[in-house]
């Protein structure tokens, strides 16, 4: 038997692939909705794609946020309600301190039952 298949999502993940040229990884903005958070990937300029009426939003993958954690590159914290996530690549050292400190102050203020 051979199979195949066909449809939309088909034809956009064939153009992503186009797209993305030799080694490179393209995902729609759907895909990048469910996977942003373990998946390091930069917003590329929308492509025109045929067969769409509209330009598909597209990410390049740079690799994973658990790779970049391992080389050092990323801070990554996280248990049951509490998720911290830093690109020590992306992010400005002075903005993530001040919102880290903001974030702490608010913790700190709160009324939250810390026993």
């Amino acid at each position: 038997m051979d199979y195949t298949i066909i449809g939309n999502v088909v034809n956009g993940a064939s153009r992503l692939q186009v797209s993305a040229g030799s080694g490179g990884i393209l995902i729609g903005h759907e895909t990048y909705a469910l996977v942003k958070d373990e998946v390091v990937a930069e917003e590329r300029p929308a492509i025109t794609a045929k067969g769409f009426a509209e330009p598909v939003r597209c990410y390049q993958v740079r690799g994973l946020y658990d790779d970049q954690v391992e080389e050092g590159s990323a801070i990554r914290e996280e248990s049951d309600g509490f998720r911290l996530l830093i690109d020590l690549e992306r992010a400005e050292r002075g903005d993530a301190i001040a919102k880290l400190e903001a974030a702490l102050s608010r913790l700190k203020a709160s009324s939250w039952d810390l026993n």
